[in-house]
């Protein structure tokens, strides 16, 4: 299995750079084994701000139902500034 994080700015959150949310997102997500992924555009339904903006993602390979759960329980304790995660099990 793998975790897909799909991070969606905030209404007012302006990071355009690639580069600069790679580094972001790295810092975030250092105790996984999180790949940083580029860009994806969701469906506005399925998006929480309906933006029609691209959201960064990172992927994780290889988890299992710990790891998922670990994941989960840190985004919710300690969401990233700015951002509304999007989560996505492939392969469950």
């Amino acid at each position: 299995m793998r975790i897909r994080l799909m991070f969606e700015p905030h209404p007012g959150v302006n990071i355009n750079n690639n580069q600069t949310f790679k580094h972001y997102g790295e810092n975030y997500l250092s105790d996984f084994s999180a790949e940083y992924a580029g860009f994806v555009l969701l469906d506005a339904n399925e998006t929480k701000y309906d933006r029609g903006e691209p959201l960064y993602q990172f992927i994780i390979e290889n988890v299992n139902d710990w790891t998922i759960q670990q994941i989960k329980n840190y985004i919710e304790h300690n969401p990233m500034h700015g951002y509304y995660t999007h989560i996505s099990v492939e392969g469950a």
